[in-house]
């Protein structure tokens, strides 16, 4: 007799559905399937699990009843007995023959099998030779990268250069134009200090010796005043 196995995670969705409707379509199909068994198990399978009711409500429309279906946990029995194992993706089939290797040339994926494995491996074949392509690609642009973001660095230190001798440019003019006025500019701190000579600043609040100082200011400037009265 000839054992079919389904696998799937946990058993209670995919690989579930599958080996009902793989039975309930080599029963249909009559002797031609005879000596054919079908089991499902899943690689995380919690042992004794019902299957989800959506699988059980969707097999359901199909006429198909699987409400008594109990998960099962694959085991290394039920992968020496299998004499062809049909997995929902890649990762399971990748998973089933890293845990046991043994069973190299009888686990595909459901599709890789229904599609030709020999189609799989030229797929498969294309598909390393497109990310080789990618990977000389990546390398060949990396070299143009690197020499274009070589070119711009040179051209922002060029440029960071000029602003640098702009700004001692800016500077310079900026001495050059102070330079003009510093004459004038030295005028005016000469007046300033003449009309502070011509106040006498308000002693309130301030100090004894800061009214002995006023008082001395006061009588200084009237003893100016009269002299020049006596003189007129």
């Amino acid at each position: 007799m000839k054992t079919i196995l389904f696998v799937c995670t946990g058993n209670t969705c995919r690989s579930s559905m599958a080996e009902a409707l793989f039975r309930d379509m080599f029963v249909q199909a009559g002797k031609d399937t005879q000596g054919i068994q079908v089991v499902s198990a899943g690689i995380s399978a919690v042992p004794g699990e019902k299957a989800s009711p959506q699988a059980i409500c969707v097999m359901k429309e199909m006429g198909i009843d699987i409400s008594e279906h109990r998960s099962t946990k694959l085991t290394k029995r039920l992968v020496d007995r299998a004499d062809l194992i049909f997995t929902m993706t890649m990762a399971h089939k990748d998973n089933v023959l890293r845990v046991y290797p043994e069973a190299e040339g009888k686990v595909f994926t459901l599709k890789e099998y229904a599609n030709g494995s020999l189609d799989m491996r030229k797929l498969n074949k294309e598909l390393d030779q497109a990310y080789f392509d990618i990977q000389q690609k990546n390398k060949k642009i990396a070299k143009e990268f690197e020499q274009r973001l070589a070119q711009l660095r040179d051209q922002k230190k060029e440029l960071q250069n000029k602003i640098k001798d702009i700004d001692n440019q800016i500077k310079d003019l900026k001495d050059e134009f102070n330079e003009y006025t510093v004459e004038e500019l030295e005028c005016v701190d000469l007046l300033y200090k003449r009309l502070e000579d011509v106040d006498i600043a308000d002693p309130f609040g301030q100090p004894l010796h800061t009214y002995r100082k006023c008082a001395v200011e006061i009588k200084g400037s009237i003893e100016k005043i009269l002299e020049k009265i006596k003189n007129n």
